[in-house]
C-alpha cells in the first residue's frame, strides 16, 4: 500500500529502510488500569502485579511453541502526549491507553494465525481481556524496516499506534477486543497514542 508524504519537513532526511524481517506477529495490548492522560504512570496494584505474574507464565508456555521465537510482556511507565493526528481521528476510533501488551514473534507471517489459534495464547488473551478495561489485538507482518530492535532487558521500548483506516476488512475478533485487519506492516493497531513501556520477557 502506498504512502503519502502529506507534510513533509525540510529538517528530516528521508530515512533509509532495510529489508523486512522475516518473522510474524501478534500484538495484543490492553487497558487495566491506565489513566487516560500523558504522563508517568505511578503505581502498579496487587490486582496487576498478580495480572502481570499470570501473563509472564503463559508467556514462557507460548515461548515453548516450535513456531515461536519469543514472547514480551510490557507494562506501560510513561504516556506520551497524544500527536497532532489525534485531532483528526473520527471519533469512533477511540485513544490507545494501553499500559499492557504482549508481544508475540512468530517463525512466520503464515505461522502467526497458527499460533493465534492455539490454546496457549487463547488463554494468554482470555487472561488479559478477563481483567481489562479494553483489548485490542491484532496480527502483523513487517514490510520494511529502520533496523533491528534489541528487547533484551532492561529497557524502555515506544509503541506507537497510528489510524489503520484503509487496510482491508477486519477479521473476526475474539470476544470482549476490537482485534484489527492482517495489515502490510508492523505499525498495525487501529488507533492513535504514544506509550513507553518496560519488558518482561518470557525466558
Amino acid at each position: 500500500m502506498p504512502v503519502e508524504l502529506v507534510n513533509k519537513d525540510p529538517r528530516y532526511f528521508k530515512v533509509h529502510l532495510i529489508d523486512p524481517a522475516p518473522l510474524g506477529y501478534l500484538h495484543l495490548a490492553a487497558e487495566v488500569q491506565a489513566a487516560h492522560r500523558p504522563g508517568p504512570v505511578l503505581r502498579r496494584s496487587r490486582d496487576k502485579q498478580q495480572l502481570f505474574g499470570v501473563l509472564k507464565w503463559q508467556a514462557r508456555q507460548l515461548a515453548g511453541l516450535d513456531a515461536v521465537e519469543r514472547v514480551t510482556v510490557y507494562d506501560a511507565v510513561v504516556f506520551a502526549p497524544p500527536g497532532g493526528d489525534v485531532k483528526d481521528r473520527p471519533a469512533t476510533l477511540p485513544a490507545a491507553w494501553f499500559d499492557v501488551a504482549v508481544l508475540a514473534e512468530t517463525s512466520s507471517p503464515e505461522t502467526a494465525r497458527e499460533v493465534r489459534a492455539a490454546p496457549a495464547w487463547q488463554a494468554l488473551a482470555a487472561a488479559l481481556t478477563e481483567r481489562a478495561r479494553r483489548v485490542h489485538q491484532v496480527a502483523a507482518r513487517n514490510v520494511r524496516r529502520v533496523g533491528d530492535v534489541d528487547k533484551t532487558c532492561p529497557g524502555l521500548f515506544l509503541f506507537n499506534y497510528f489510524p489503520q483506516l484503509h487496510a482491508g476488512q477486519p477479521e473476526s475478533p475474539p470476544p470482549g477486543s476490537d482485534a484489527g485487519p492482517l495489515p502490510s506492516g508492523l505499525a498495525c493497531a487501529a488507533d492513535v497514542a504514544a506509550a513507553s513501556r518496560r519488558c518482561s520477557r518470557a525466558p
